[in-house]
């Protein structure tokens, strides 16, 4: 199991990611290092900070931001090595209950969007055989391959999709290249392959965890 290695996956969901976007066809609207306004005004207002420019957003904020509402959700530190950057990346660009299903359905555990004891005693098992880490790597090649088809059934696969491709089958390699020591290679640019159910679903999880805060109740957003 992986404990550091969230930093390397956060610089390459950020590389696909990218930086300023306000793409017409995303209904975020504007975004920052695939955070949006919405999100980030949530969040800031939840730290009792003022709210202001996601433009202006800090690599601190994006870190805890990450951290709080994707890596801390699937587990990211518990999960083996490779897996880990695989489902959050999956997360990042189309929500977290999503990427954790798809993941349960595959694992054939109950598919219920939690990431919970159930499904690392299944990922354990699998990591402990004798052919562990082969097995976490077709793991890895199954959970991409569905996120595609997924992806693929989408609407406006038309305008993002050649991106979006681009970014799983990096993602894959990248999760391979984990598991072997290669090097990683990060997007050098982000292709509309930042486009996705997943900030539209963590805007929805800050503003929930906001109104927890107070006392208030709210639908989950993932």
């Amino acid at each position: 199991m992986a404990k550091d290695n969230f930093p390397q996956a956060l610089r390459l969901v950020l590389a696909d990611e990218g930086g300023v976007s306000n793409h017409p066809a995303d209904r975020g609207g504007l975004t920052n290092k695939g955070i949006t306004q919405a999100t980030y005004d949530a969040w800031r207002e939840l730290h009792g900070r003022p709210t202001r420019s996601v433009r202006a957003i800090e690599h601190a904020e994006v870190d805890a931001i990450y951290r709080e509402q994707f890596a801390a959700k699937i587990l990211f530190d518990k999960l083996p090595l490779g897996l880990d950057y695989a489902l959050f990346d999956f997360a990042v660009n189309s929500g977290v209950s999503r990427a954790v299903r798809f993941l349960q359905r595959i694992l054939k555990v109950r598919a219920d969007g939690s990431l919970g004891a159930r499904t690392l005693a299944a990922l354990t098992a699998l990591a402990e055989d004798e052919l562990g880490e082969a097995k976490i790597g077709e793991l890895i090649i199954a959970l991409c391959e569905e996120r595609l088809r997924f992806l693929k059934r989408l609407k406006v696969w038309k305008h993002f999709g050649k991106g979006w491709e681009k970014r799983v089958n990096r993602a894959e390699k990248n999760a391979l290249a984990m598991i072997a020591g290669r090097e990683t290679v990060a997007a050098t640019e982000p292709d509309g392959a930042a486009l996705g159910l997943g900030q539209q679903k963590l805007s929805a999880t800050v503003a929930d965890n906001k109104a927890a805060a107070v006392g208030l109740f709210g639908a989950a957003g993932t």
